[in-house]
Formats: C-alpha cells, sequence, structure tokens
C-alpha cells in the first residue's frame, strides 16, 4: 500500500484566513474584489505548505510506518491531533489493533507516539546475507526497514474558515475551536496582500529606479512572511 494517503481532506473557502482579515490588512472595506483575494489567498495558503514542507490544513490520513526497535513512532504529518486507530499490520485482514491504553501521543508536534512495549525493528537481516555476510551470519542494510504499523489520524491545524459540517471534524470527534497558530495564519494574509498590490512579481520588489532602469528583489528568507514561517519549516 502507499506510504501515506489522504483519508479526509479539510475544507476552506479562502484558505488559511478570510478574505474580511485581508482587506482590514489592505485597509480597505471594499467586497467588489473577494473573488480575487480569495484566489490569493488559496495560492499564499499552498505557498506556506510547499515552505515548510508538509500540509498545514486538518486532515486524516492512513500512513505504513517503519520501527527502529525503540519505544517511539515518527509519524510524518503533524501536530497530530487524534489516533483513530493503530493496527500491527497493514494487512487489516490479519493486524492486530493496539487500544488506546496501549500506546500515547508523545509529542503531538513531533509527530511522536510511544508504546511502553515498543515497537520491534523492522529491518529483515536476511537481505543482507550474501552482500555483507557472506550468508555466514544475518546482517541487516541500513535504510531497508519494512512498513507494517498502519496508523489512523488526523493531524494539522483547524483554521478559521473550516467548515463546521466538515468529515474532518466527524472523524477526529474533538473541539472545532481554532488550533491554528496566529503567526502562521499572518503568514498567509502578508504574501497575499504583496500579491494584490504589486503581482507574482512586483510583491518581491523592494526598490526600483526610473533612470537606467534598477530593479531590487527580496533576498531569499528576507520578507516578513518567511520568517515567520521558519520555525514551522520540516527538519525530515
Amino acid at each position: 500500500m502507499p506510504q501515506i494517503t489522504v483519508c479526509a481532506s479539510a475544507s476552506s473557502t479562502d484558505g488559511l484566513s478570510r478574505t474580511c482579515e485581508l482587506r482590514e490588512a489592505l485597509g480597505t472595506t471594499a467586497t467588489s474584489d473577494d473573488a480575487t483575494m480569495r484566489s490569493l489567498l488559496l495560492r499564499a495558503t499552498e505557498w506556506a505548505e510547499a515552505v515548510v514542507d508538509r500540509p498545514l490544513r486538518a486532515q486524516t490520513y492512513s500512513e505504513a510506518v517503519p520501527a527502529y526497535g525503540t519505544r517511539r513512532l515518527t509519524l510524518s504529518r503533524r501536530p497530530v491531533v487524534c489516533v483513530l486507530r493503530l493496527l500491527s499490520s497493514t494487512a487489516t485482514s490479519d493486524a492486530t489493533e493496539l487500544t488506546s491504553t496501549q500506546y500515547r501521543v508523545e509529542d503531538a508536534e513531533a509527530g511522536f507516539l510511544s508504546r511502553e512495549a515498543g515497537f520491534e525493528w523492522t529491518n529483515d537481516p536476511a537481505r543482507g546475507e550474501t552482500r555483507f555476510s557472506l550468508g555466514l551470519t544475518p546482517a541487516t542494510l541500513p535504510g531497508q526497514e519494512q512498513r507494517p504499523w498502519l496508523v489512523e489520524y488526523v493531524a494539522g491545524y483547524v483554521f478559521p474558515e473550516m467548515a463546521t459540517s466538515d468529515s474532518i471534524y466527524a472523524t477526529q470527534a474533538t473541539s472545532t475551536g481554532r488550533t491554528l497558530p496566529y503567526d502562521l495564519e499572518q503568514a498567509v494574509l502578508l504574501k497575499a496582500a504583496r500579491w494584490y498590490q504589486g503581482g507574482p512579481l512586483g510583491a518581491d520588489v523592494t526598490s526600483r529606479r526610473v533612470g537606467d532602469l534598477s530593479v531590487t528583489y527580496a533576498e531569499p528568507g528576507a520578507r516578513e512572511e518567511e520568517r515567520l514561517l521558519a520555525r514551522y519549516r520540516s527538519a525530515f
């Protein structure tokens, strides 16, 4: 099966903010450009997710996860909102489902699950016999861990325009209150506002000169919105 699949996606009209917030940031009350602003907010949301290298909007995932012989499993999407099911095998017909008392979310922001009994290392020593040990003793090849653990879980942030009727709410069975950090929303608003005011290219222009035309662009990471996203970037 695929390493990770999306089972239910969050829905939003405007992305990780709202057109009313963008109008306020731009100092206008006119709603005539709402369609354009909505489009820019959605694009800015996708831009932010590309910068941090992970989805930010809450979604339900099914992920096949390897184990390394420790008490921890690492999920690739975060923050973890809740775990729906944890199975010992991706072949669900033969799998054992762990009860919620047998594991816990150790660190939601890091995507760590822990279990006192641990998770057995899933690297098969037999794969390395002929290459490293000449068949005399079992050996393991690095990076060849199998992915037997199947985790179904909700991860990501709940944001202002997330529909309360969305299936994500029914799935996670938790509060519908906002969890999206305000600095993430601010980054999206700043990017959308720059695009609205200066266009895709003009948004990154820091200075212009008319005589002997000269244009200076912002260095990567120099914009405030990029600095706001820096601490949310994925390390793996």
